[in-house]
């Protein structure tokens, strides 16, 4: 999910780069278009860039929080008592 975004937001801004740098030609409103397309392209990769990010970032705070719990209780298996 993370790589689609990225590529997304890669041609989304190599479109509007190129869309950008036709503007004052000729076909102007073909470049007017494209870039409009682009930016769009490119805002949908951003955010499914973000949301993998954030995603990622969840799993890693829910591990983090459990494994202070699954600690806790393998020592009071191991004790053998529970008010350690």
């Amino acid at each position: 999910m993370r790589r689609a975004g990225l590529i997304f937001l890669g041609i989304g801004l190599s479109g509007f780069l190129i869309g950008g740098s036709g503007l004052d030609s000729s076909a102007s409103t073909v470049c007017a278009i494209l870039t409009a397309a682009s930016f769009l392209v490119a805002a949908v990769g951003y955010k499914i860039y973000e949301k993998s990010e954030r995603g990622e970032e969840d799993k890693t705070a829910e591990e983090i929080n459990i494994r202070p719990k699954e600690t806790t209780f393998q020592m009071w298996l191991t004790a053998g008592k529970l008010d350690v």
